[in-house]
This record gives C-alpha cells, sequence and structure tokens, in this order.
C-alpha cells in the first residue's frame, strides 16, 4: 500500500513529458497542414470559378452581350478581388454600357494601388470620355501611353496614342494632333493601316507635304494600292499640284475602276488644272480670263453665304462685295497684263477672306476647287 502511494505522487518522466510533447506539436503541424490545404483547395476552387466566370463573360463581350456579361465578370470581380485585369474587364464593359457612375469608383480604387498601370489609365481615358471629360481624358491618355505595359508595350502604346489622335482630330485640336502624330511615323513604316490613318490625319492637321510622304511610302510598298494613289491625289491638290493630283487620281481609278471618291477627287483635280491662274507659261489673257472666273465664284459664293445669314451682315463683308461686283461689271480689256490679273486675284482673296469671316472655312463640295485655288494664291 505503502509503494503504490509512493508512485501515485512521483512525477511523469522526462521521456514521457517529450513524447507527449511531440505528439502534441504533431497534432498542432497536422491541424495546421489540413487547414493550409483545405484553404489552398478552397483558393483554387474559386479561382477556378473566377476564372471561369470571366472566361464567360469576356466572350459575351465579344459577341455584344453585354449586361449577362457584366453580370459574370463582376462575380469573377467578387470572387478574386486582387485580380486588377478581372476588375478592368469590368469597367470597360460598365463603359461601353454608359455606366459610368458604377465604373468610377471601381476605377478611382485601381489608380490608387496602381497610378502608373497602362491599361488602367487606358480605362480611365475611356471612362473620362464617357463622362464628357475631354481634358481629363486626354491626360489619362498619355499616361496610358507612357505607362507601364507587362506585355507587349510597344503595341499598347501605339494603339494607346492612336485612340487619343482620333480624339484630338474630332475635337479639332489640330496643333496637339500634329505632335501625337509625328512619333508614330517611325511605327507606320511596319504597319499599313497606321500609315493610312497618318496619311489622312497629317491631311486634316493642313500638313499635306508629311501627307504624300505617308501616301508615296505606301505606293512603295504596294504600287497597286489605290486608296494610297487617291490619298496622295488629296495631298497634291492640298499643296496645289493639280496636275500630280490629277495623275494620281488617274491611276488610282486605273486599279479601282467604277470608285466614285476617286472620279470626284478627278473632276476635282481637272477643274482646278483648268482654273489655276499660276502656270508660268498661262497667256496673259488667258490668266485674265481664269481671274475673272474665280472672282466671279467668290462673289457668288459670298452673295450666298450673306443670304443664309440675314442677320450678319458685316460692313467689310458688303464692301468686298460692291467691289468685287464692280470688277466684275468692268468692261474687259482689250489687252490683259499681269498686273490687272493680280489686281482681280487680290479682289477675289479678299472676297473669299469676306466669306470666311461670316460662313466659315467649310465648303460643299462643287465650291471645293474655290476654297483650293483661293488657298494656293494666298501662299
Amino acid at each position: 500500500m505503502t509503494g503504490a502511494n509512493q508512485d501515485f505522487g512521483r512525477r511523469p518522466s522526462t521521456n514521457s513529458l517529450v513524447g507527449l510533447a511531440f505528439i502534441i506539436a504533431f497534432v498542432i503541424v497536422a491541424l495546421a497542414f489540413i487547414d493550409s490545404a483545405l484553404e489552398k483547395a478552397e483558393r483554387r476552387d474559386l479561382e477556378s470559378q473566377a476564372q471561369q466566370a470571366h472566361a464567360q463573360g469576356a466572350q459575351l463581350v465579344r459577341q455584344g452581350k453585354l449586361d449577362p456579361a457584366i453580370e459574370l465578370l463582376r462575380k469573377a470581380h467578387t470572387l478574386e478581388r486582387d485580380n486588377t485585369l478581372y476588375e478592368l474587364d469590368l469597367i470597360d464593359a460598365l463603359i461601353k454600357t454608359k455606366r459610368s457612375d458604377d465604373a468610377e469608383p471601381l476605377m478611382n480604387e485601381i489608380l490608387l494601388h496602381e497610378p502608373d498601370d497602362g491599361r488602367a489609365n487606358l480605362s480611365a481615358a475611356r471612362l473620362a470620355l464617357e463622362k464628357g471629360k475631354s481634358a481629363d481624358a486626354i491626360s489619362y491618355y498619355h499616361r496610358a501611353i507612357y505607362g507601364d505595359w507587362p506585355q507587349n508595350a510597344p503595341a499598347h502604346r501605339v494603339a494607346a496614342r492612336m485612340e487619343l489622335v482620333h480624339l484630338l482630330a474630332v475635337e479639332g485640336r489640330k496643333q496637339e494632333l500634329l505632335a501625337e502624330l509625328l512619333p508614330l511615323e517611325e511605327e507606320a513604316k511596319t504597319n499599313i493601316p497606321i500609315q493610312k490613318e497618318l496619311g489622312r490625319l497629317f491631311l486634316v492637321v493642313g500638313s499635306p507635304s508629311r501627307a504624300a510622304e505617308a501616301y508615296r511610302a505606301m505606293i512603295d510598298r504596294n504600287p497597286k494600292d489605290a486608296d494610297a494613289h487617291s490619298g496622295l491625289g488629296d495631298a497634291e491638290l492640298e499643296m496645289g499640284e493639280y496636275r500630280n493630283a490629277r495623275a494620281a487620281f488617274l491611276t488610282a481609278l486605273h486599279y479601282k475602276p467604277r470608285d466614285a471618291s476617286i472620279q470626284k477627287g478627278l473632276d476635282l483635280s481637272k477643274a482646278l488644272t483648268d482654273l489655276d491662274p499660276t502656270p508660268r507659261r498661262l497667256a496673259s489673257m488667258e490668266k485674265y480670263r481664269r481671274s475673272i472666273h474665280i472672282l466671279q465664284l467668290a462673289y457668288g459664293n459670298l452673295n450666298a453665304c450673306l443670304a443664309q445669314h440675314p442677320g450678319v451682315q458685316p460692313a467689310d463683308a458688303a464692301q468686298e462685295l460692291s467691289t468685287a461686283g464692280d470688277a466684275l461689271a468692268a468692261k474687259p480689256p482689250s489687252h490683259a497684263n499681269n498686273e490687272l490679273s493680280e489686281s482681280v486675284l487680290g479682289i477675289a482673296e479678299k472676297t473669299w477672306q469676306a466669306r470666311v469671316a461670316v460662313c466659315g472655312a467649310t465648303v460643299s463640295r462643287q465650291d471645293e476647287a474655290l476654297r483650293l485655288i483661293v488657298e494656293k494664291l494666298a501662299q
């Protein structure tokens, strides 16, 4: 009895304590491992669900089914909130459906954490445009162009700049547009669609010589490119090279017969060739005849302009109209000289300037020849 009581009060051996501690530690590690494995399995399952929802949503966006696409993209974002791609795709879909109020807080969240992300800034530019904030959009486009693009950065930056130049073209911001077009010239050497767009936009900003260079480069690459020859014709018209323009349009029509726009360009170049008073070997009487014809066109154009704006009758416009009328009513000279022709052309220029002051420089297709010839004379 005494021996039993002695065993009961004895402390467990050190080996027993170590073994117990090892078992407890093993159980804890095992439980932690199981918990971690379950957590990873759950995370993989959520990631798989998010990936599947995103893929289905992206496919619906490509099909133009935006409302169901947004629900799937929103689900993907909810399941994996740290995935910037999912959030940006959701934002872009919301912008396309004009839900800018839903997109804006998401956009602000991304930019707060990723201010230099190129894709995020591109989406921010589109959102700003949707909200009518073009100045903010331009700023975001610049950030997108110079921002971070993890993959294929040059192509993404060119695409962002192309979106920007189209915005600037629509808003008529010609100086800014020209500044954005120049960096694209190098890219255009290997990208025909961009080269064609550059040619068109250089004409928009009033740089026909650069436009001509772009179109000639396209022709060097593909001599049968009718659009390039037609674009070159447009550039030659703006530069006052009417015979060259006619040759370009003829070539374009050869490769694309019965094209209405090319035919119009050809007709315009022919009309300008017959109207141009500047060729050096032109006889004096023929120059005078052409000068009078230009003045008649300018007089008729100003008259029509004032008739369309009866409440706007500037004194200088009325004066130029009277001066032009007097010149047209004067008896034709028996022998015309260069000075007389230049005097008539000077009156025609002032008459046109009065017309622009009242009605602006935009003209109909039938008055395009007058605009081009007067602009050439003013150079």
